[in-house]
C-alpha cells in the first residue's frame, strides 16, 4: 500500500492520508470504518478513479498514523478535527462525503461543524445513534464493559488477534456465523485484515469506546444534501431498521438494501454499491462540479495509481 503523505494536525499528531485519482476530478472524501482502512475502499476507487479525486486517512492512533499522547483524543470530535485540518490543507472547501460503519458517524458530526461543505453524502452500513445500542448480538452496557475488559488486555488482545487471523479457516468461519455473506470476497476482506491484524489494541478499542459514547442523531434532520443510504439487511452490527429510521429523518435521502448482505457489503457487493454512487452522483449532477488540483502540503501529495496503492 502506497503511502501518499503526512500531515500534523491540530494538536501535532502526525497522520497519514492518501490522495487517488483524477486531479480534476469532484473530490470524494472516504471515512473508514473502525478496523479499516484504503483497502476497503479499492473496489469503488478501482471503478471510479478515472472521474473522481479520492481522500481519505489513517484515524489517529491507527495504521500509518501516530498514536496520540492524550488517548481520549481518540474520540470522534478530535477523528473530524483531523478531517477538517486535512481539508483545509489540500484547499478543498467542498467534497461528496462517503463514510463506512465509524466513518458514517464521522461524516455526521462533520455536518455537524461544516454543512456547507458537502456536495452529498453515502451512508454506508452505519448509525447515527450509540453504536453500541443497534447491533443485534452483545449490546447495550454488556457490550460496552466486555469492549472496556479487552482494552486492558493491550498486547495479548494483539496476539490474539494475530492468531486467530492466522488460521486458514478463520474466513471460512465468518461465513458460517453470517458475520460476511458467502458472497464476500476473501481478496478484498483478507487485504483488510492483512493491515489490521498489526494494530495496537489497547489503542483500538480505546476508539470503540468512544465511538460507542457518541451520537449524531440530532443532526438527522438538520442534513439538506442528497443523500444515498446503503444497507445490508443481513448487517448484525448496524441492522436494517437504524437504516430505515436514519432514512425516515433526512429529507430526501434514498434507502438502498442488500437483502443478502451484512456489514461488509462493500467487500461482497462491490459492483451493486458503486454503481449506485456512481448512479447517485449522476442523479443529482454532483459529477458535474470539478476544482482545481490539490495543492501541496507538508509532504507533496502524490497522486497515486491504485495499483500502486494495493500493492499490487
Amino acid at each position: 500500500m502506497k503511502q501518499t503523505g503526512f500531515f500534523k494536525s491540530f494538536d501535532g499528531v502526525n497522520i497519514a492520508y492518501y490522495v487517488i485519482g483524477n486531479k480534476k476530478g469532484m473530490p470524494v472524501v472516504l471515512s473508514n470504518g473502525l478496523g479499516g482502512n484504503i483497502a476497503a475502499w479499492l473496489p469503488l476507487i478501482n471503478a471510479l478513479k478515472d472521474r473522481y479525486l479520492f481522500i481519505t486517512w489513517d484515524y489517529r492512533g491507527l495504521y500509518k498514523s501516530a498514536i496520540p499522547n492524550d488517548i481520549h483524543t481518540m474520540a470522534i470530535p478530535y477523528h473530524v478535527r483531523d478531517l477538517e485540518t486535512l481539508l483545509k490543507k489540500l484547499h478543498i472547501n467542498k467534497a461528496i462525503f462517503v463514510g463506512w460503519s465509524m466513518g458514517v458517524q464521522v461524516n455526521f458530526e462533520f455536518y455537524r461543524w461544516h454543512p456547507d461543505m458537502f456536495y452529498g453524502l453515502t451512508v454506508l452500513s452505519g448509525a447515527a445513534g450509540y453504536p453500541f445500542d443497534t447491533t443485534k448480538m452483545l449490546s447495550g452496557d454488556p457490550l460496552k464493559i466486555m469492549v472496556m475488559i479487552v482494552r486492558h488486555l493491550g498486547n495479548t488482545a494483539s496476539r490474539l488477534v494475530k492468531f486467530v487471523t492466522d488460521r486458514k479457516y478463520f474466513f471460512d468461519l465468518l461465513k458460517l456465523s453470517g458475520i460476511v455473506a458467502k458472497t464476500c470476497s476473501r481478496q478484498i476482506f483478507m487485504d483488510i485484515v492483512k493491515d489490521f491484524r498489526h494494530l495496537d489494541f489497547g489503542v483500538y478499542f480505546s476508539s470503540l469506546v468512544y465511538l460507542g459514547e457518541h451520537s449524531a442523531e440530532d443532526v438527522l434532520s438538520q442534513i439538506t444534501c442528497p443523500t444515498l443510504i446503503v444497507v445490508g439487511e443481513k448487517d448484525l452490527f448496524t441492522p436494517l431498521p437504524v437504516a430505515q429510521k436514519m432514512h425516515e429523518s433526512i429529507k430526501h435521502s434514498k434507502l438502498f438494501s442488500l437483502p443478502l448482505g451484512t456489514h461488509y457489503a462493500m467487500a461482497e457487493y462491490p459492483e451493486e454499491i458503486t454503481a449506485q454512487i456512481e448512479g447517485f452522483i449522476r442523479k443529482h449532477g454532483l459529477g458535474r462540479r470539478r476544482r482545481a488540483t490539490v495543492s501541496v502540503v507538508e509532504r507533496e501529495p502524490v497522486i497515486a495509481d491504485v495499483t500502486e496503492v494495493a500493492g499490487q
